[in-house]
């Protein structure tokens, strides 16, 4: 039987030295459809096993022949790889020879004088119980080759998800982390890296579910949680965002849960956003737990962005020596002696070890653990011993904060300077009117320099057909086409005593000046208002000839307070 799929026998051995009882067995085979090939002794049937061995379908062997016992015939065929189930026939009927003969291998056992009928069925059912052994070993051996490949590919894709995760981290010798991953993928992140401006940003993420799935939940939260340290933005920003995007990728069932912390030095502050997970702990310089940061918030990708609190806790920098942030999994996973920890073991482990990531590490190193499991430890103290050398941090003059960019190329895009000048602005808790006011303000200034000023565009573009999407690809290609010499600088001095920003930008373009005349009053445009709305939200605004350099003053009460969320378009 080849295939399993009827009783039609290809090729049987029949091992029997009495000459009518293989007569008897080689014609009833035959006349069942069957290949029958006798042998009348043992020497005959090592004969045929060596020469048409892997073609034998199933064998009958009767035990005691001329030249020895049929039963050493079992071992030979294990060995050379012959698997045709053997039914053995003897009149021996001791129970210590059958189990004998079972263990040395035969499928089934009949005593003479046999039942031709009862042998056909037995042969029937020990081959398609040979071919469901063989059916279920090659699956297997598929199933293995699967898994295999499978490993290989995620230890791959593990490998990608690192070297992505470490170019985004900086390495930093007052940061001690630990992540053991409940699988070949951990759901948990810890990403640390310094802004444009010198302060430090934090985040552990710990993304719902195990495996590949959480794993690939994490890049977006960690690539723009990078992206946006780097520019320096306010935690109630990043969270915002990042709650924004995984409330669009994500599915209704999923979410990150995630510690966010910002450590800005000339404010002395330590701010932290803690979305769902375990209570940051704040030491002093003793090592004695002072703070517990606990979370106030969902985790992030679940609540609207109308319903989200972003509003960062705020701690003292001059109080808090160390911080210590961790997964859920630190507490739900059994150590190696058996035992759960909680907050306070942890908060008496932070405090008696100078090392307690490496102890913690002890505690769960040798075992698989329940949950992915991450901890992070950072001493704030030596972590400010070195200032970033192209760190451009705001200094304190006379009573005002001065800042000062130059943007060259392609960076003029990448700087994104609405959102840089408002981080600026909320670093020194100017108020969030006049904040908003500024970033149209500066949305405008920036859109005309660059678009009308560097790459000489002209929005009367957009009143033709289709006007819009020449003038999208004309800013396209303009991109492209930056150089070093195309520049864009702000100046920012921020007067908190009077709540008064001054501000200055300039592009390196040839300058423009808006015709008084160019657009009818009564014309409908969804254009052109940007000079307009600038006039109209803030205090004064001089153009400096040849029109390349607006100089504006700002403050919240001033003119435009009930215009702050007016969106406007360029000249």
């Amino acid at each position: 039987m080849k295939d399993g799929t009827n009783h039609q026998v290809t090729h049987i051995l029949v091992v029997e030295d009495d000459p009518m009882f293989n007569l008897f067995y080689t014609r009833f085979l035959s006349e069942k459809g069957a290949r029958v090939t006798s042998s009348l002794s043992l020497a005959e049937a090592r004969h045929v096993l060596q020469t048409e061995g892997a073609g034998i379908d199933a064998i009958i062997l009767d035990n005691q022949l001329t030249d020895g016992d049929g039963i050493e015939l079992l071992p030979e065929l294990n060995s050379s790889g012959i698997r045709a189930p053997v039914i053995m026939v003897s009149g021996n009927e001791q129970p210590e020879f059958l189990l004998h003969a079972f263990a040395s291998g035969i499928h089934d056992y009949m005593v003479k004088p046999v039942s031709l009928d009862l042998l056909w069925l037995k042969i029937n059912n020990a081959l398609h119980q040979q071919f469901l052994e063989n059916l279920s070993e090659r699956q297997q051996a598929e199933l293995e080759h699967w898994i295999a490949q499978e490993k290989q590919e995620q230890l791959l894709a593990r490998h990608l998800f690192e070297h992505m995760f470490s170019d985004l981290n900086q390495r930093h010798d007052a940061v001690s982390a630990w992540l053991k991953p409940h699988g070949i993928f951990s759901g948990d992140a810890i990403l640390r890296c310094q802004g444009r401006d010198g302060s430090w940003y934090f985040l552990l993420a710990d993304a719902m579910g195990h495996g590949l799935a959480p794993a690939i939940s994490l890049l977006p939260v960690m690539q723009n949680f990078h992206a946006m340290a780097d520019k320096t933005w306010s935690l109630d920003t990043i969270a915002f965002e990042l709650n924004a995007l995984l409330g669009r990728i994500l599915p209704d069932d999923r979410f990150v849960a995630a510690v966010m912390i910002h450590v800005i030095p000339w404010q002395r502050e330590i701010r932290i956003w803690n979305g769902g997970m375990p209570a940051v702990i704040l030491l002093d310089e003793q090592r004695q737990a002072m703070q517990f940061a606990r979370s106030d918030n969902m985790a992030l990708g679940i609540l609207g962005s109308h319903r989200m609190n972003v509003r960062p806790q705020v701690f003292s920098l001059d109080k808090v020596r160390f911080f210590a942030m961790y997964s859920d999994g630190l507490t739900d996973s059994l150590t190696q002696s058996g035992e759960l920890l909680n907050e306070q073991h942890i908060a008496q482990l932070v405090q008696q070890s100078e090392k307690p990531t490496d102890n913690i590490r002890q505690l769960f190193e040798q075992q698989t653990v329940q949950d992915d499991i991450s901890f992070c430890m950072v001493d704030t103290h030596r972590l400010l011993q070195e200032e970033r050398s192209d760190a451009a941090l705001p200094l304190s003059l006379n009573g005002c904060v001065q800042a000062s960019a130059t943007f060259s190329g392609k960076t003029i895009i990448a700087a994104d300077l609405p959102s840089r000048v408002i981080s600026f602005l909320e670093n020194q808790h100017a108020p969030a009117e006049l904040r908003r006011k500024v970033f149209t303000v500066v949305s405008e200034l920036f859109s005309n320099g660059y678009e009308h000023g560097i790459l000489g565009l002209d929005s009367r573009i957009k009143n033709e057909d289709d006007g819009f999407m020449q003038y999208a690809a004309l800013l396209a290609s303009g991109a492209e086409s930056l150089t070093e010499n195309d520049q864009v600088r702000l100046d920012l001095c921020w007067c908190p005593e009077n709540g008064t920003l001054k501000l200055t930008l300039q592009d390196s373009g040839p300058g423009f000046f808006p015709a008084s005349d160019a657009v009818a009053a009564d014309t409908v445009l969804t254009h052109g208002r940007g000079i307009a709305l600038i006039h109209q939200l803030a205090d004064q605004v001089e153009m400096v000839a040849p029109g390349n350099c607006f100089h504006v003053i700002m403050s919240e009460r001033g003119r435009g307070s009930d215009a702050g969320c007016i969106q406007g378009s360029q000249v």
